[in-house]
């Protein structure tokens, strides 16, 4: 478990805390020909030896992170020279986190440490994942058609889609970001059910209120009663999603 604590954390602080932008943007335009990219090689190298001298017996394996670190960085940094489409350098920088943490726990594992893997077919695991899982996107997909027969009466000629749950594009004619009321609503459902399943329901309370306080300005702003009560609707469903869920792994998780 050490280790691995250790090699999360040198991974953290070597991509994110001791990795300027400038190094970045040297990687995105020369490759590996980067001065940057050698620059966080070597950071990364310097806390896996940092690693060793804790660990002396790990060498191997933290030998192998770092080869590691490189195949993928490189790869990475070569296809994104050929790219650069915003969207494609989102998903190349998560594929990149997870492939380097899925790295890092494979080491692990071939070290033979005393970390209970098990746990992951656990029963009671297995169902708060499922809890989690149901809460994004099928939840997301459930309320679209719960919601589907408001669309009718609410004016949506100057909407981009509504089939994002809220619209891109708010009543008074201000922009909002693509899809974002759809990643707000799992974000708040997932929030939700894990302070339910923690047992603070005082935070789903302020939850609730904060996104109330923030909601009330542009509802109140944009006098269409119509789409405040769609809102108001989809956000009640959304927490009521998350609470019935919540509840109901809680149930079983006592049976257990």
């Amino acid at each position: 478990m050490k280790l691995l604590l250790l090699l999360l954390l040198a991974h953290f602080i070597g991509d994110f805390v001791l990795q300027p932008n400038e190094w970045v943007k040297s990687k995105f335009k020369k490759g590996l020909k980067s001065l940057g990219f050698w620059k966080h090689i070597l950071t990364h190298a310097l806390l896996l030896f940092l690693i060793g001298l804790i660990l002396p017996a790990y060498a191997l394996p933290l030998l192998t992170v770092l080869v590691g670190h490189i195949v993928i960085d490189a790869i990475k940094i070569t296809y994104l020279r050929y790219s650069h489409n915003e969207t494609s350098r989102l998903y190349a920088f998560i594929v990149d986190q997870i492939l380097h943490i899925l790295l890092i726990f494979g080491v692990v594992i071939n070290t033979s440490l005393n970390f209970n893997w098990l746990i992951l077919s656990e029963t009671s695991f297995l169902l708060i994942l499922l809890g989690y899982l149901f809460l994004s996107l099928p939840t997301s997909s459930i309320m679209k058609v719960l919601l589907s027969p408001y669309n009718k009466e609410i004016d949506i000629s100057d909407y981009k889609s509504w089939k994002d749950l809220f619209f891109t594009k708010e009543s008074d004619g201000q922009q909002s970001l693509k899809n974002g009321g759809k990643y707000i609503g799992i974000l708040e459902r997932i929030l939700v059910f894990t302070f339910i399943i923690i047992g603070q329901w005082s935070a789903v309370g302020f939850l609730i209120t904060a996104k109330s306080v923030f909601r009330f300005g542009d509802l109140n702003q944009g006098k269409n009663r119509q789409f405040t009560e769609y809102v108001l609707i989809g956000t009640l469903l959304s927490f009521g999603f998350a609470i019935f869920t919540a509840i109901l792994v809680q149930y079983f998780l006592n049976y257990i």
